[in-house]
């Protein structure tokens, strides 16, 4: 299911042991194991969420969003915010995301 498309009721919260704990889905045990190790390691991380349905897709996402932080963090540092128009947003918002929906981010930025 694309990301997108989730609703708080997709979401499961899992034990260490993988055992669900809140939630009307199953656990993949392979990655419930991956997600412990994770918060073994890091006890600040609150969740650990799988995006996409492949390593190409959740790494376009993870450097989205990486790419995300960094331009608010540096609009932060600039000063007060200028807060733009709702319509602006939205169109932005479908510039970034069309690589993984089907269309070319360059052809719907004018590239």
């Amino acid at each position: 299911m694309p990301f997108g498309h989730f609703t708080v009721s997709d979401l499961v919260l899992a034990n260490s042991d993988g055992q669900v704990v809140e939630g009307r889905h199953h656990v993949n045990q392979a990655g419930s194991i991956v997600h412990a190790q994770v918060h073994a390691a890091r006890p600040d991380v609150v969740a650990v969420a799988h995006v996409g349905d492949s390593v190409d897709a959740a790494a376009w996402w993870f450097l989205s969003l990486e790419r995300s932080c960094q331009v608010q963090l540096t609009a932060r540092a600039a000063g007060r915010p200028v807060l733009i128009e709702h319509r602006q947003a939205a169109a932005i918002r479908e510039q970034s995301a069309a690589t993984w929906r089907g269309g070319s981010t360059a052809s719907r930025c004018g590239g």
